[in-house]
């Protein structure tokens, strides 16, 4: 009996043991957060208000249900952290915080009054906010898009070099106003975190203006794009026309005066490669690009006419005609060929036979003795110009040869027989 009593003793005194040791753990913790939220009350009515925050967050972590009861002050944290929110200027979070406070139902009367005055107040605060938030993005979204319609605009060839001139340029207009779009995204930004309207209407009025200002600028490039349409327009005719002039030139000289001397032969090659730049040129092309390929064609077209004494035009076309296989165009343009210079009167006497002897073996219809008997009488100008092996028929050079009476052709124009 004596160890059963003993026994039962050490148990109790067991349990003692633990209950105290409970106890004085939940006192511990119990003391811990309550000191925090002391903190923060003092915090708060001091107007310390960024570490009355930091006080009653941390009380929360440690206990985040509030409490009644019979103390000096009840615990209620979110209700003091949502007021203090309210004076930091963060209605949004501080009206979390004061629908948990309610939620838990810990708070006295005279507190939920002020819970829920001060709750509707951010309330108010935030739909104006939010009014004017969306009013604010809005014109903002408008802004860009019209700095869009300009980046438009600004990437027409045609504006390229006007784009930049001048002390208001378009491209200085341009850069103020997206400018001035950031700017009012910046203080949309700043007004949403601080809930201040008066910085979004800001941002509204910076916004409208620049949307304004960029509509007024396209309308000025649209404008300016449009006048300058018929000077591309016009260089483009310019450098069509001295390609012509340049390629024909060329296969001329490579057609009838071969071989050619190296100063003759560079004069061609620097020629033709004008003649492919300026190739490349179309309508998008920016205008500075354009003078400087017109430019260049025209000092090579210059250069090469120096050069050689160029042929009368209508030779060169009728040569140019031969060659592309049309025989009667290149007879009719030889017959409106002028002047009296030997060497003119010996190429086309050699084009009229060259064009008559394909002809007639083309159309059977053609005399056939047409070619023989024009190169005789090129055989009796003071002047007689070989076709040159690599750029007439076979069968025509062989004709040339026996109407001559030579062996072969050679490369440089020989004394007729007059």
């Amino acid at each position: 009996m004596e160890m059963i009593g003993s026994k039962f003793w050490r148990i109790g005194q067991f349990a003692c043991i633990v209950l105290v040791l409970t106890l004085g753990g939940v006192s511990e913790a119990s003391a811990d957060y309550k000191d925090t939220y002391k903190s923060g009350i003092q915090a708060y009515e001091t107007a310390s208000w960024a570490a009355a925050e930091r006080y009653f967050l941390e009380a929360i972590a440690e206990n985040p249900e509030s409490k009644g009861g019979t103390l000096v002050r009840q615990y209620t944290p979110y209700y003091y952290l949502g007021l203090t929110r309210i004076e930091l200027g963060r209605c949004r979070e501080a009206i979390q915080n004061l629908d948990e406070a309610e939620r838990q139902d810990k708070i006295k009367s005279k507190e939920l009054e002020v819970l829920r005055s001060r709750r509707q107040g951010c309330i108010d605060l935030v739909s104006r906010v939010d009014e004017e938030l969306k009013v604010a993005q809005s014109l903002i979204d408008e802004a860009s898009e019209a700095a869009f319609s300009v980046a438009r605009v600004q990437a027409s060839p045609v504006l390229s070099s006007d784009w930049n001139q001048g002390s208001n340029s378009f491209a200085d207009r341009q850069n103020r106003w997206k400018a001035q779009i950031d700017r009012a995204r910046q203080l949309l930004r700043e007004g949403n975190d601080s809930l201040d309207a008066r910085r979004l209407q800001e941002a509204q009025r910076l916004a409208g203006e620049a949307q304004d200002q960029l509509h007024t600028l396209e309308t000025d490039a649209v404008n300016r794009r449009r006048d300058l349409q018929p000077v591309v327009d016009s260089r483009m005719q310019d450098i069509q026309e001295s390609i012509s002039a340049t390629q024909r030139d060329i296969d001329f000289v490579r057609n009838n005066l071969s071989p050619l001397p190296p100063t003759l032969e560079t004069t061609l090659r620097d020629a033709a490669a004008a003649v492919t730049a300026a190739s490349a040129a179309d309508t998008s092309t920016a205008i500075p690009v354009l003078d400087t390929l017109l430019g260049d064609i025209k000092r090579q077209l210059q250069s090469l006419r120096a050069a050689v004494r160029a042929p009368p035009a209508d030779l060169m076309d009728a040569a140019a005609a031969y060659f592309r296989g049309d025989y009667p165009r290149s007879l009719e343009l030889l017959e409106t060929v002028t002047g009296q210079e030997p060497r003119v009167t010996a190429q086309v006497c050699l084009f009229k036979a060259a064009s008559l002897f394909s002809q007639a073996r083309l159309d059977p219809s053609a005399d056939p003795s047409a070619a023989a008997q024009q190169l005789q009488t090129c055989r009796e100008l003071s002047l007689v110009i070989p076709p040159p092996a690599d750029r007439f028929t076979p069968d025509f050079v062989a004709e040339w040869v026996h109407i001559m009476g030579v062996d072969e052709v050679v490369d440089e124009a020989t004394t007729g027989n007059n």
